[in-house]
Parts: structure tokens; sequence; C-alpha cells
């Protein structure tokens, strides 16, 4: 299991199930949903070298000849390629690496992760991060993030959760942002039936909000 910590999240990625995200802990706060028996269920991975379903596990080459993808997951068709079972390696800087089997000899995948900070990055030093968490009711949990950084106008809060959209106006070049935090945050939000937006911007600061669903207790 490889481990990567920030100032108060930390991931977990499996490297012998798929290199897969296993573990997303906010102080004593679990997102990630564990294993319950069913390898697609748990987690998340990378699908690679394809997604989706292929038809009977029968891909053909420019010569026409056809080769047996694997059919674990759903016989006789293939299923997500082979990064979910495959065993990764570990390249270091929060990077995971595979080799591709045939027929897809020569083929790498490279996948990273980093643990974010824009609400501590966007603020002048000094100033403090809100974090508060709420229900909202029997179902769903709300965490705010309120940081006091530059804010964002009301133009850039309708493209902010698009890819390389910058949420501060010429400030990613400055601060390193590369426009993928709250794009990739959202397709997070989206796989765990949740959702993350904006509540508020001003010149004093932005706040966040991250909706999640609660989990039904098993029944004894």
């Amino acid at each position: 299991m490889l481990n990567i910590d920030g100032d108060q999240i930390s991931i977990a990625i499996d490297l012998d199930q798929g290199a897969r995200l296993a573990s997303v802990q906010w102080r004593d706060m679990q997102f990630a949903v564990p294993f319950r028996g069913q390898d697609l269920s748990w987690g998340w991975f990378s699908m690679v070298p394809f997604a989706g379903r292929i038809k009977d596990g029968i891909i053909k080459d420019s010569k026409g000849s056809k080769y047996q993808l694997p059919n674990n997951f759903d016989p006789p068709h293939a299923l997500i390629g082979y990064g979910a079972q495959s065993s990764w390696e570990d390249i270091g800087g929060g990077r995971q690496h595979l080799e591709l089997p045939s027929p897809f000899n020569g083929a790498t995948v490279t996948q990273s992760y980093e643990i974010l900070d824009n609400a501590i990055r966007y603020s002048p030093r000094g100033s403090r991060i809100a974090l508060t968490v709420s229900l909202l009711d029997s179902t769903k949990l709300r965490l705010l993030i309120r940081d006091y950084g530059s804010g964002i106008s009301n133009d850039l809060q309708a493209t902010i959760f698009k890819q390389f959209a910058s949420s501060y106006e010429d400030s990613s070049a400055l601060r390193g942002g590369m426009g993928l935090s709250l794009p990739i945050s959202h397709g997070f939000m989206q796989q765990m039936q949740g959702c993350i937006g904006i509540l508020s911007s001003s010149p004093k600061g932005s706040t966040f909000y991250i909706d999640l669903l609660l989990a039904a207790a098993e029944q004894r």
C-alpha cells in the first residue's frame, strides 16, 4: 500500500489492486467505499488500455489477426481493461507505472496522484481556512471550505469546473495551478453520487461546498 499524506488529507493507493485509490481520509472521515466483495464496487481505478465493454473480448490488429482479451469481469465480454487487476510499480513522486501485456506489447501507462491545497495556496499568508461539517438531512453530509483569498469573479464562477480553467484571474501561472483540481474533484463527486460547488465569492474569499451521501448502516 502506498500512502501519500497532506496537511490534513491522506490517501492510500493499493498497488497490487490496480493502483486504485483505496482510501481518501480527512481527519477522522473516510470518503472511499471499502472493499465489499466485488472488484468493481470499491475505490477508484484507471480503466486501461480501454474502458467500457468489448463484445466477446475479441479485437483485431491492422492485419486482421484476432486477440482474445481477458473476460474476468463480464464473460464472455471484456470489460475495463487490464489496469484494475494488475500490480503497478511505484516510481516516486506520487506516480504509478504499468507495462501492458500482449497484444499491447511495448505500451505503458503512468498515473499520478497529488494532494492539492487550493484554499491555502490562494489565501494570504497568515490567514485562516475554515472547514465546517453539517448534516443537511438524514442522508446527506455537507462540508464547507471557506478561504480568505482574492475571490472569484462571477464570470469565472461559470467555468471553474471545466478543465484548464483557472479559478483566479491570471493567478494559475503564478501559483503553479493547471486548472485541473476542481474538474477532477467534480468528477470524483459524480462517481460518489455527491456534488461540489461554490456558494459565494467576494474580494475577501470564497466558500465551496461538498455534499456527500451517507451510507446506510447495516442492520444486524
